[in-house]
């Protein structure tokens, strides 16, 4: 119970970072999202043209597939190592890699549930045809604009990263920064819904983390109410057997 208040206090305030961000959210809807919207039309072609070809890194596929094969790979091979500690190892591993796909397979998931019942009007309907509003459980991709898919996986994925291996944490800040910008500047998404999907993807990757710590996976619980990773460093190789074995 002695990290239940920490515990408690942190999870709280995992849930007031969402309502802020979703407050956000409702005073760029309200504020700004036409207004850069417009002013994404006026930059040169070839800036589009960097971005659309930036843009399709924030696909979820190209993460949940490797990294969910690798973890089903590395899980079963580690049942097929003797050595105790090295087993361990590549079930670590496993979780690693399994941590990744579940933070973007996940908020994915979830954002495209809020996209079909929120039913937002994407950009190019402000620009051809001056519609800027919502149309509840849309199905169709014109009205799927928040939030945004991409912004989500970017977000997730780089959290997931960095919480994984902190030394990189600037590369999945960067990453995610980048996907959410190239959504905008091809106007595939107004700001407001490239911060939603940030907002679901730090989230859940947030949520998943504390879940495996829960259970001992990965990460555990300090008693100050933070969140350790488990060591993920090889195991030293076996000595080798001494000189004049009679086995050898």
């Amino acid at each position: 119970m002695g990290g239940g208040g920490p515990l408690v206090q942190r999870r709280l305030l995992s849930v007031l970072w969402l309502v802020w961000a979703l407050w956000c959210c409702l005073l760029s809807i309200h504020s700004f999202d036409a207004a850069v919207s417009q002013a994404m039309r006026t930059l040169p072609g070839w800036f589009h043209d960097l971005f659309a070809a930036v843009t399709v890194a924030g696909l979820g596929k190209w993460y949940i597939w490797p990294a969910g094969l690798a973890a089903l790979g590395l899980g079963g091979f580690s049942r097929t190592v003797a050595d105790p500690e090295r087993a361990l190892w590549y079930r670590r591993l496993a979780w690693a890699f399994g941590f990744v796909a579940l933070a973007v397979l996940l908020s994915g998931l979830a954002s495209d549930l809020i996209k079909v019942a929120v039913g937002r009007a994407r950009p190019k309907l402000l620009e051809q045809a001056a519609y800027y509003g919502f149309s509840p459980i849309g199905f169709r991709s014109d009205y799927q604009s928040f939030p945004s898919g991409h912004a989500t996986t970017g977000a997730a994925l780089g959290l997931a990263v960095a919480f994984l291996v902190p030394r990189l944490r600037a590369l999945g800040l960067a990453f995610a920064l980048t996907i959410a910008a190239s959504r905008i500047v091809i106007n595939a998404h107004f700001l407001g819904d490239v911060m939603g999907g940030a907002a679901i993807g730090c989230f859940t990757a947030w949520w998943l983390r504390d879940w495996y710590a829960a259970h001992g996976v990965l990460f555990v619980h300090e008693a100050d109410g933070s969140v350790r990773r488990i060591g993920l460093s090889p195991p030293p190789p076996p000595s080798p057997p001494p000189d004049g074995d009679p086995g050898r």
